[in-house]
């Protein structure tokens, strides 16, 4: 798609923008008003380079993968979109936990034998757990098409890039009309949290990495960094950090250690997190984590199939939220049925005959990978996916859910209409924050910045 060279606010993009805040109404109308702002260049200061950015968090430069265009919401909208995603995640919780208790052999069987270890976790819940939905704006609301119940959260880094926002000269006259304006940080709810646990108990902080192939001075710098972060976001002495491979953690006397310090809260700071007994009997024992070995059952998509597949065992409020905010999701197993959209079918039937209505997803994955999305698959490769995904027995399929559209800078000038992915952030119930990641609606493929998306800070406002 050509980007175009000066936006003009239709009715369409107005009432979209009034549905997040009035503030994202008049940055619309000074677009309008000023064409510099379709010029990439007017945000150069967006793109710096960023040690923290480009190397804690990507392996590759993200700078061309940033949206120079601001996105403003209302308080309330963060809030209501967190909390009805911690609910969500309650629900699937105590939705698997009840079944484990009556047909354990059922639940067992959803994953096919490869879980069992983390649901014997189950029962005992999670001590500490924080996430992020990732939800499709739709014109009947926002629907949760994933849910990230871990510590390795992308997106967290929005926040340095909306300070840099702020400083852009083009942007001054609105936010100097926007005082109360916050892009809110997941890592300031996982450390007021982690305050809670710790005390005075001198323990530390350790943020676990799946393998050693670090090079040694990184660890140091990492974990100055996240001590660095501590003390902006919250204003007090951090506690120690420990920034280690999961294999040198150790359980020891009732206590989780590395090279004899202990940790009293563990935060997952990639994925897959090793199955060491250390961390297992760690979590057996609640010691807080964000979120342990339990983050690869809940972020198993096979968990939000089981729960879309259940509601009706809900009581009517959780049933009600359930039908609100989750897409029809199902496991795809060879043999079974389904019922979509009122009607019941085998799931072959279904892959034949309703892939422009369907997502395959892969039951345990993130940034994408595996995910098929049927209208713009050719029919050849859907049924290859279908074919891969039936043998496997470990995937999902997913009701396909249309984007809303809206206007974002895109190329070095002009703007295009885009699709976008909410991202929402909790952290033991509280909402931190959220972003969006966003791309040409004439693309194909899913959202998100492997795929060719960009991501955009969020900042919330109050308006009464």
């Amino acid at each position: 798609m050509t980007p175009t060279l000066r936006f003009e606010l239709s009715s369409e993009y107005g009432a979209a923008a009034l549905a997040l805040s009035r503030s994202q109404l008049a940055f619309l109308e000074q677009l309008e008003r000023e064409p510099a702002l379709l010029h990439r260049e007017s945000f150069a200061g967006m793109f710096e380079p960023d040690m923290i950015v480009e190397d804690a968090v990507h392996p590759s430069p993200i700078r061309s993968a940033i949206q120079p265009w601001p996105t403003f919401v209302r308080r309330d909208f963060v809030q209501r979109n967190a909390e009805g995603a911690w609910a969500i995640e309650r629900s699937l919780e105590g939705c698997l936990r009840r079944h484990l208790q009556t047909e354990p052999e059922v639940v067992r069987a959803l994953f096919g034998g490869t879980r069992d270890r983390e649901l014997d976790l189950l029962g005992g819940g999670l001590s500490a757990r924080m996430l992020r939905a990732d939800a499709v704006e739709t014109t009947t609301g926002m629907k949760i098409v994933e849910l990230n119940v871990c510590g390795a959260l992308g997106g967290w880094y929005t926040l340095l890039l909306a300070n840099r926002a702020r400083d852009i000269p083009c942007l001054g006259a609105l936010f100097a009309g926007l005082p109360s304006a916050r892009a809110q940080s997941p890592m300031e709810g996982l450390f007021r949290s982690v305050r809670k646990v710790l005390g005075d108990s001198g323990r530390a902080l350790g943020f676990a990495l799946s393998s050693d192939d670090l090079p040694e001075e990184a660890y140091a710098f990492y974990e100055a960094a996240i001590s660095g972060m501590w003390m902006t976001l919250l204003g007090t002495d951090p506690p120690r950090v420990i920034v280690s491979p999961t294999a040198e953690l150790v359980w020891n006397g009732g206590t989780l250690a590395h090279e004899g310090v202990t940790i009293g809260a563990l935060v997952d700071a990639s994925l897959p997190l090793p199955d060491t007994d250390a961390v297992f009997a760690a979590a057996a024992a609640q010691v807080a984590m964000y979120n342990g070995p339990l983050s690869a059952l809940l972020m198993d998509k096979r968990c939000l199939a089981w729960l879309s597949s259940h509601q009706d065992e809900l009581d009517e409020s959780e049933r009600l939220r359930v039908e609100s905010l989750l897409p029809w999701t199902r496991s795809l197993r060879a043999g079974t049925s389904a019922s979509f959209r009122g009607e019941r079918a085998s799931v072959e039937e279904l892959l034949e005959h309703a892939r422009p209505d369907l997502v395959l997803k892969p039951g345990f994955g993130y940034g994408g990978k595996g995910i098929v999305i049927g209208r713009e698959a050719s029919p050849a490769a859907w049924e290859a996916a279908s074919r891969e995904a039936l043998a496997e027995g470990s995937w999902v399929l997913q009701e396909h859910v249309q984007s809303v559209l809206r206007p974002f800078q895109w190329g070095e000038d002009g703007c295009v209409p885009c699709k976008t992915v909410w991202g929402f952030f909790a952290c033991d119930g509280e909402p931190w924050g959220s972003f969006i990641r966003l791309k040409p609606d004439d693309s194909d493929g899913i959202v998100n910045r492997s795929s060719g998306g960009q991501v955009g800070v969020v900042f919330e406002v109050d308006e009464s």
